[in-house]
């Protein structure tokens, strides 16, 4: 797509769903205006269900930073995020994969 307008438009619109269904519609009607999507288009739509799923998980943020995913929990460290059940799950994680993860507190 050259034109750069109608490009933030839709990228506009492809931040702004909320779900896993309105995600799905805006692909088809990617496809049925465009044709096939480029594999860039089909990142930066795999891109949108990675920052749901971290968001679930209690990410504030996710960097991709010399090959390494790096994600950032909640910045205020008396959330109650730090006693629930997902941050416990996720601390179980890292610890039974601490070949592929690691956890460190900054400041």
């Amino acid at each position: 797509m050259n034109s750069v307008t109608e490009r933030l438009i839709l990228y506009k619109e492809l931040d702004s769903l909320q779900d896993e269904q309105s995600l799905l519609e805006f692909e088809t009607k990617l496809r049925d205006r465009f044709g096939p999507l480029p594999q860039p288009a089909k990142e930066l739509i795999a891109t949108i269900r990675l920052r749901w799923l971290a968001e679930k998980l209690g990410f504030e943020k996710l960097i991709l930073k010399n090959q390494r995913l790096i994600g950032y929990f909640v910045s205020n460290p008396t959330s109650h995020f730090y006693q629930s059940e997902v941050f416990s799950k996720v601390l179980k994680f890292v610890q039974s994969q601490s070949k592929k993860c690691k956890l460190k507190e900054d400041n």
